[in-house]
């Protein structure tokens, strides 16, 4: 028999799991800009400050990546979500997450990435379910 694990969180604490998720991911696979984008805020009126500041850390970034992920070669290159197990299955409960909270608002579905329903190509396993109770 096996175990399942039950989550229940409101929908703020759902988006905040998804961009957990996102973000988590991201750096796996070799997205590490990524990290500006969350801790660099803009601030009208310091466009060349901001700019300057992004420059800076994308280069250093990118160095520390090249240490780390050597195989990847330009700023654009990346993994992929579905070169790991653990990507694809984070990606796999993201997608989960995500569609359930657009189907809560929209049931009768839609075009947009947000109503992607987890499909396995790598691992092996009963994908992730995610549903909306109103109480």
């Amino acid at each position: 028999m096996a175990t399942t694990y039950v989550l229940t969180m409101n929908e703020e604490q759902a988006r905040q799991t998804i961009a957990a998720l996102d973000f988590w991911m991201r750096m796996r696979i070799g997205q590490w800009k990524e990290l500006i984008d969350l801790c660099l805020p803009y601030e009208p009126g310091k466009a060349d400050e901001y700019c300057e500041k992004r420059e800076d850390a994308e280069k250093i970034l990118m160095q520390a990546r090249q240490v780390v992920m050597p195989e990847l070669h330009g700023d654009g290159h990346s993994f992929g979500v579905y070169n790991f197990s653990e990507t694809e299955r984070a990606f796999n409960v993201l997608k989960a997450v995500r569609s359930a909270i657009a189907y809560h608002h929209k049931p009768e579905g839609g075009w947009t990435v947000d109503f992607d329903k987890p499909l396995a190509v790598h691992v092996v396993e009963e994908m992730p379910k995610c549903e909306a109770v109103e109480k």
